[in-house]
C-alpha cells in the first residue's frame, strides 16, 4: 500500500537511497506494484540528477582538499538522514 502511494517516485527516490539502494529495488521489483516504465523513468531521471550534481562538486572542489573534507562529512550526513526521514514520513 505505502509502496503505491511512493509508485511514480520510488525510482527516483532509490537513486539517492545511499547504503538502501539495493534492499529498495528488490523490493520495488518483487511487489510488482509498480509499472516497470515509470519505475525505468524515475530511475534515469535520479540518475541525471545525481550525476550531474556529483560532477558540479567535484569539478568545483577539484583544488580545494579541505573543502573536500568538509563536503563528505556533509554528504554522509545527508545520506543517512534523507532515506531515513523519508521513510518516516512515508510510514506515518
Amino acid at each position: 500500500q505505502k509502496l503505491e502511494k511512493a509508485g511514480d517516485y520510488a525510482g527516483f527516490i532509490i537513486r539517492f537511497s545511499v547504503g538502501m539502494r539495493t534492499p529498495m529495488m528488490l523490493l520495488t521489483g518483487f511487489s510488482g506494484k509498480i509499472p516497470f516504465f515509470k519505475y525505468a523513468t524515475g530511475t534515469i531521471f535520479g540518475a541525471l540528477c545525481s550525476l550531474s550534481l556529483q560532477l558540479l562538486v567535484g569539478y568545483t572542489m577539484r583544488n580545494n582538499p579541505s573543502a573536500v573534507v568538509g563536503v563528505v562529512a556533509s554528504v554522509s550526513t545527508m545520506a543517512l538522514l534523507f532515506p531515513l526521514t523519508l521513510a518516516l514520513i512515508t510510514w506515518i
